[in-house]
């Protein structure tokens, strides 16, 4: 499992809103609080989505590397020129 330890904006909106909490801020803190936590779940999100992405570019390219090598080409004229005239 591969942890990432990340310190962002979710984090400071999540320390901003604990500490106006403590102070008795309750709206403020319930605000900076919810953001924090919302934005964290979209910043977890969004790093799902681009390691599927980036999965699914790296198949496409093994795909095509297979195809090259495997599949025959379609222009061969290299190899079988009607002329025959390699001089």
């Amino acid at each position: 499992m591969n942890l990432k330890i990340s310190f962002g904006l979710p984090e400071i909106l999540g320390i901003f809103g604990s500490y106006a909490l403590v102070q008795s801020n309750y709206l403020m803190g319930s605000i900076l609080l919810s953001l924090g936590i919302f934005s964290a779940f979209v910043r977890t999100g969004m790093d799902i989505q681009a390691k599927k992405e980036n999965s699914e570019k790296a198949k496409i390219v093994f795909n095509n590397f297979i195809d090259a090598l495997l599949k025959p080409q379609k222009d061969q004229s290299f190899w079988n020129s009607d002329k025959n005239d390699i001089h």
